[in-house]
């Protein structure tokens, strides 16, 4: 019966702008913004920790694969298309977002430079990452703790540091 309540409560939560995959965990404290016209995407087995934001702006789409683990205090922004594949794994305090300000004019204009985000399947993102506009980062990869992340990531390769520089490649996860 707790099922049922719960895929009632689900459905009206999220409405025609998310799908939401089975055996899918909230901590406290999340957030799911979908704007109109966005479009959120979380697949099955997916655990999202407390206090984490996910924001998809108008027209734009989050796309978040099966198994993905993504620890508390992240924020997940987008504006245009963000992909997460599947089993990949966000330490504490990431953030992911497909849009910075335009530098040529003030904040509160709004004006935004976007990039799609691409992040492949067992892709292992360390504790306070960053992973900014246009960035693609490869299956199997692996982003160090507090690495900014500004260019691209290729497959089975660590990448460590401000800015994020690939240190090994070859790896693959077990």
């Amino acid at each position: 019966m707790w099922a049922r309540v719960l895929a009632y409560a689900r459905a009206a939560f999220f409405g025609r702008h998310a799908q939401l995959g089975a055996r899918v965990k909230f901590g406290p404290g999340v957030r799911c913004i979908v704007a109109p016209g966005g479009r959120l995407i979380i697949g099955d087995d997916v655990e999202i920790g407390a206090v984490t934001s996910l924001n998809v702006g108008p027209g734009a789409s989050m796309t978040i694969g099966n198994g993905v683990f993504i620890a508390g205090n992240c924020i997940l922004a987008a504006s245009g298309e963000m992909m997460i594949g599947s089993d990949s794994m966000f330490g504490e305090l990431v953030s992911v977002r497909d849009h910075d300000h335009d530098p040529a004019f003030p904040p509160k204009s709004g004006r935004i430079l976007q990039g799609d985000v691409w992040i492949g399947e067992r892709v292992w993102v360390g504790a306070k990452a960053t992973v900014t506009r246009g960035v693609t980062v490869g299956d199997d990869a692996v982003i160090g703790a507090h690495a900014l992340v500004n260019s691209d990531v290729p497959a089975a390769s660590l990448a460590v540091g401000v800015p994020a520089r690939v240190k090994r490649t070859g790896i693959r996860q077990q």
